[in-house]
């Protein structure tokens, strides 16, 4: 699973009458620079990247509207009440698992792979699947992103040979 943290900002420790937020501490950071980007309604072309060699930490923050982070292939909001952190060295790299099940419960089939998710860029076909059929029936694909445990079942419909 990705190293991040959300945190709601009213709910962080604060100092000064609950003026100043301790950030830093509330997210865990253990080291920190600041930039500010500011992005267009709808924008989809912030650049892929990780921060593998540097040890870098990225903090988010919406100052205003809301966004919506990938982070290693979970989706996470991010509004003006909430800041992530993000682990040095998170990428999109993640392990697609795919078991392949008959409506009686019996497993004929399991696939387990590598991918990477690039923002807005998951269009290829990561399984494929080779599987015996006797005859016509249903069988369940059930997919899971195993660092994040997202899962999703597919429902696969074999017909008869005309």
């Amino acid at each position: 699973m990705a190293d991040y943290t959300v945190k709601r900002i009213d709910e962080m420790e604060g100092a000064y009458g609950g003026a100043f937020k301790r950030a830093r501490a509330e997210l865990g950071v253990s080291s920190f620079g600041m930039a500010i980007v500011d992005m267009p309604p709808n924008f989809e072309h912030y650049p892929t990247h990780d921060h593998a060699s540097d040890g870098q930490e990225e903090v988010f923050m919406a100052l205003r509207g809301s966004a919506e982070i990938d982070i290693a292939g979970e989706r996470v909001q991010l509004d003006a009440d909430h800041v992530v952190r993000v682990a040095a060295g998170t990428d999109g790299n993640g392990t697609l698992e795919t078991v392949f099940v008959r409506e009686d419960g019996e497993e004929i089939g399991r696939n387990r792979q590598a991918f990477f998710v690039e923002p807005g860029k998951f269009g290829y076909r990561l399984v494929r699947g080779e599987l015996d059929f006797p005859g016509p029936g249903t069988v369940e694909a059930k997919c899971t992103i195993v660092e994040s445990g997202s899962a999703v079942t597919v429902p696969l419909t074999a017909l008869a040979s005309p």
